[in-house]
């Protein structure tokens, strides 16, 4: 039977798993197998994209020394109209203003250049050649790395149940102590050692606990796994083209009811709206709560997102805030904000 294990970064648990479900709402663990950790761990890690973007850049480069066997060609045109009125020195007569039309084509090849075409051909070859060795290594690294992650954490979570059953026992000699003490048939002494063996098997499982959930969170890094976002402060520039495309990515990556919120209808739209977004969030998160959105009236067809004019509570404190605009620098931050207690 297949092995499978819950990735949750903000959850514990110690319960085997169905398979490849997708995650429900938030705050509810994913589920995966092996091979779908292998799947998502290919796509995600930037050691393959990078691996896929050297093959293509040396699949271009290898097609470009072909083209250079292949010879120049230029094809060009012109046309002219002189304002000037011309007098015919046949007839005398004025010659209306005329367009004058010019074209070219044009070819070239260098016949010999030394063999440099060659040997760039075959350089090029050769790189990409490397390239698909380099990408050939970066995937079974992946690979190798994810079935490591995946099986540390299958053994992290056996060893949680052997120590949970050791605290059990602890409790059941201890019980066992104290009732012979009473009895007479034990002494002090028993009794006080078996509490400090409870106490040592307790410590065990907190300790088996914390790196049970250390092994969750590397196979979540490994394979992608989203955390906990209980909020989304979108860029929402107003743009027909880009809001319905934000509104689009946040609702193929966050379930329907997570808030999106917008403060650019109280900021307006400036440079530092990202900052400003992040120091919102920062500010009401802290009490699990999120801005309204100002200016709000009706939802947009094109941008089904969960927005509100009202301020609303979280159940957490972590969100997401987008800065995004048709140029310059677009990026995605998740921050979680601290207790106030």
């Amino acid at each position: 039977m297949r092995r499978m294990i819950l990735v949750a970064t903000a959850a514990l648990l110690a319960a085997p798993i169905a398979a490849q479900q997708p995650a429900g709402a938030a705050g509810s663990p994913q589920q995966v197998t092996l091979d779908e950790a292998v799947r998502r761990a290919l796509l995600v890690q930037p050691a393959m994209v990078q691996a896929k973007g050297d093959v293509r850049n040396a699949g271009a480069a290898y097609r470009a020394s072909l083209g250079a066997f292949l010879p120049t060609v230029s094809a060009s045109g012109s046309a002219g109209r002189s304002n000037v009125t011309a007098i015919d020195r046949t007839t005398g007569l004025p010659v209306p203003p005329r367009y004058s039309y010019t074209s070219g084509l044009s070819a070239s090849l260098d016949l010999f250049t030394g063999f440099r075409r060659l040997f760039n051909w075959r350089a090029s070859g050769a790189n990409e050649d490397a390239a698909d060795a380099g990408y050939v290594t970066s995937r079974y690294q992946v690979i190798l790395a994810t079935k490591q992650a995946f099986y540390n954490a299958i053994a992290t979570e056996e060893l949680v149940r052997v120590a949970d059953a050791q605290v059990r026992r602890a409790q059941q000699e201890l019980q066992i102590a104290v009732d012979k003490l009473r009895a007479g048939s034990a002494t002090r002494s028993d009794s006080l050692r078996a509490a400090v063996d409870l106490g040592t098997a307790q410590l065990a499982l907190l300790q088996a606990q914390a790196n049970f959930a250390t092994a969750q969170a590397t196979l979540g890094r490994q394979i992608g796994a989203a955390a906990d976002v209980h909020a989304v402060f979108a860029a929402a520039n107003g743009a027909r083209r880009l809001d319905p495309l934000e509104a689009a990515a946040i609702r193929a990556v966050f379930p329907a009811e997570v808030p999106v919120v917008s403060l650019k209808g109280a900021i307006g739209e400036s440079g530092a709206a990202g900052a400003a977004a992040l120091a919102a969030g920062l500010m009401t998160m802290a009490d699990m709560m999120v801005p309204p959105t100002t200016g709000f009236e009706e939802p947009d067809p094109a941008c089904p997102v969960n927005v509100s004019g009202a301020g609303r509570s979280v159940a957490g404190r972590t969100f997401l805030v987008n800065a995004i605009a048709s140029g310059g620098t677009n990026y995605s931050l998740v921050a979680r904000a601290a207790d106030r207690e």
